[in-house]
């Protein structure tokens, strides 16, 4: 067991629980470096249909400065790259979910959104659960981990505790 019997407790009730400095420095550098290279076109192992654009972007309402600056969101990367994958395998962060969830669980899927500065766009409130309607029964986790630093000035993750119920 990882968690503390609080820390599952916290996580029923609020839906959500914060674990900081589970990864290393380094293992964070690593994930940032291959994003920053998989979104800059240099990892030709990633097909480009997993490479999303900003919206304001593809409609050519802004330019970016830089082709990393103008995507939004990769995703399903872990079948392509061996870095993702070693990271939605890493130990540590799968320990976490299987306290939560148990030891029968399955990966869904992968995103990791770029947040481009200045014409960056936002994620309106939602519950993730309720996106993947197709998993029943909804005994799922989300497992958010920040490559930068993440502040209410540059746009971080918000919650809204006990949304869940």
């Amino acid at each position: 067991m990882v968690l503390t019997e609080e820390q599952k407790k916290d996580f029923e009730g609020n839906g959500y629980l914060v674990i900081r400095n589970l990864l290393t420095q380094e293992e964070v550098r690593t994930v940032r470096q291959r994003a920053d290279l998989i979104a800059a076109g240099e990892a030709t192992h990633v097909p480009q249909q997993w490479i999303q654009e900003e919206p304001a972007i593809r409609r050519g309402e802004v330019v970016a400065n830089s082709k990393r600056d103008a995507v939004r969101k990769l995703w399903h990367l872990v079948p392509h790259d061996e870095v993702m994958r070693a990271h939605a395998t890493n130990p540590k962060i799968v320990d976490v979910i299987v306290d939560l969830l148990g030891p029968d669980i399955k990966l869904y899927g992968d995103q990791l959104f770029m947040k481009p500065p200045v014409h960056g766009s936002r994620k309106e409130y939602h519950q993730d659960s309720n996106s993947w309607k197709q998993l029943v029964p909804y005994n799922l986790v989300s497992c958010w981990a920040a490559l930068d630093d993440a502040t209410l000035e540059n746009g971080c993750l918000w919650v809204i505790p006990g949304s869940h119920k």
